[in-house]
């Protein structure tokens, strides 16, 4: 069995390689081993041979096997790493302690000169080759965990704003094709901060940021854990929820607005504004079943660049009343 798991040990290595030929080897060789070992088990069973008198055979497959495994592992080593170098050290001490015991069984056996304790030897080999083995492992897993953390580091670099550090456009167009292919009640806010073009013009861009950075902060303190909000670009933000019988968009826009007023009394610089528009997957109908979610984020946006209208077309009729009292005050 020792011959089997060796040999097998190392299959992940050879199919790694991709190298028909090599796969073509090793499939032979780890074939006869398997069925050399299982012969040698069922004479020993069936009390026909004894494995004591069939030493001699099992000590030849043991030392091909071991130089097989030695030419395949300078094989692996050419394309391989560290761990790869510290099993292939390992290995190379147990082939030592396997051949130093044939050599004392030879011995023993045609010269009756007993060097050395045999079986001490196995267990010494064995020993430190399964010590190697779990370095080997340790090494691999470490890697992998290495691997699988540059993963996501990647995946964060590639679905995060850098600017706000929420989600980015490419993370919420992921989000919103997925919902596109389930049955599943939601609503998307659209959102567009008012005055950024102003205050980058007349404060500086680093303001501008400081407004935008700032509104995302808002908005991760509106929407909880369930919700998905994003910066889709510039000074547009998105907020996708989950909708029902009980739900009430504005709920978020009470919260939002409570948020964005007590933020404004602290601060000094600018205050924050922003228009929005909602709107919620039941408005559209499909014959699937399935609501292309850009549809509905269109709507939203389309009613957000209304609410922004307004919002500029209020603050013009404010400022012309303005004027007219300031001009009356002066007649």
């Amino acid at each position: 069995m020792g011959m089997i798991s060796a040999i097998m040990y190392f299959k992940d290595y050879v199919w790694r390689m991709d190298n028909a030929r090599q796969k073509f080897v090793f499939s032979v060789f780890a074939g006869v081993i398997c069925v050399f070992s299982a012969v040698i088990l069922t004479l020993h069973v069936t009390d026909i041979l004894h494995m004591p008198s069939l030493l001699t055979f099992i000590h030849a497959v043991i030392g091909a096997e071991a130089i097989y495994i030695i030419v395949l592992i300078v094989r692996i080593l050419k394309s391989g790493g560290n761990s790869e170098k510290v099993l292939f050290t390992g290995f190379c001490i147990l082939t030592a302690f396997v051949f130093a015991e044939i050599i004392s069984y030879i011995l023993k056996v045609y010269t009756d000169i007993d060097i050395m304790d045999r079986a001490g030897v196995s267990v010494i080999g064995t020993i430190v080759f399964v010590a190697f083995m779990f370095i080997n492992f340790s090494m691999d897993l470490l890697q992998k965990l290495k691997a699988a953390s540059e993963k996501e580091i990647f995946y964060k670099m590639a679905y995060t704003d850098a600017l706000t550090k929420i989600p980015n456009r490419r993370y919420c167009e992921k989000v919103m094709n997925d919902l596109s292919e389930r049955e599943e009640s939601y609503g998307i806010f659209s959102f567009d901060l008012n005055d950024l073009k102003y205050i980058n013009d007349n404060m500086g861009h680093n303001c501008g940021d400081d407004l935008i950075a700032g509104f995302a902060d808002i908005l991760k303190e509106t929407f909880g854990k369930d919700e998905v909000i994003g910066r889709m670009g510039g000074d547009e933000f998105i907020a996708i929820v989950r909708s029902g019988p009980d739900y009430n968009h504005m709920d978020f826009i009470s919260r939002l607005n409570e948020i964005m007023e007590r933020e404004n009394k602290r601060e000094n610089r600018f205050q924050y504004k922003v228009s929005y528009g909602y709107a919620d997957s039941s408005e559209l109908t499909s014959d699937n079943g399935h609501i292309n979610s850009h549809d509905i984020y269109a709507i939203a946006d389309d009613r957000m660049y209304v609410c922004k209208r307004e919002s500029k077309e209020k603050n013009s009729d404010g400022l012309k009343n303005k004027e007219t009292i300031n001009k009356n005050e002066k007649e």
